[in-house]
């Protein structure tokens, strides 16, 4: 039996994007050029799987940042709240220091900015 599948439209993934840093300074796209970055969407008020997934992220970066291939790039990871009406920036900043030191935390104005969409 042949299945056909049939697409419809394109994926919105990548282009610029604006959100706002743990040090309530705007915090974009530009700020990586020329990095490799990962970024993962979460909330700090997430009872596991956040935690889980930003573990395994953290160790599995560390890994790469010992490796040899480390020297020729810079990855970065991005943690994204998309819950900024209970995520302040202090609150992200503590609970992303829990995971990597160096990760960095950004989020939207409040719950329904388009920033975040």
């Amino acid at each position: 039996m042949n299945a056909k599948t049939t697409g419809v439209g394109k994926a919105k993934i990548g282009g610029e994007w604006a959100l706002i840093g743990t040090d309530n300074k705007p915090f974009t796209s530009k700020d990586l050029e020329g990095q490799y970055y990962l970024i993962y969407f979460g909330f700090t008020h997430c009872p596991d799987i956040c935690p889980n997934s930003l573990t395994k992220l953290s160790k599995a970066v560390g890994r790469v940042k010992k490796s040899k291939e480390a020297n020729f790039f810079d990855l970065k990871t991005v943690f994204v709240s998309v819950d900024p009406d209970r995520d302040t920036a202090q609150k992200i900043k503590k609970f992303i220091a829990n995971f990597d030191p160096e990760m960095i935390g950004v989020t939207g104005t409040n719950n329904q900015d388009p920033a975040l969409r």
